[in-house]
């Protein structure tokens, strides 16, 4: 989780990267999800999602955009940031 924010974070504040991104997988739980409860995988949905829905807009060329991870996203306005595009 916090490496996908990280990254996600520094896509957010360098568009001219940002701009290239054609296709993006974010996985916001953890490998081996027995070591961690679901307290940490609703948290880190909660990062990931927000750090998707900040750097959304400099995705000017994404065309394909993947949620990997057995939960939903808990931030639904992350899908109509991503939509905007």
């Amino acid at each position: 989780v916090e490496q996908c924010c990280t990254t996600l974070e520094m896509l957010y504040h360098k568009p001219e990267r940002a701009r290239h991104v054609r296709t993006l997988i974010v996985s916001p739980e953890p490998p081996s999800r027995t070591h961690r409860g679901s307290r940490y995988v609703l948290e880190g949905g909660y990062k990931v999602s927000a750090a998707v829905r900040k750097a959304a807009g400099n995705f000017e060329v994404l065309q394909r955009f993947k949620w990997d991870g057995e939960e939903l996203p808990p931030n639904d306005d992350m899908w109509f940031a991503l939509r905007v595009l």
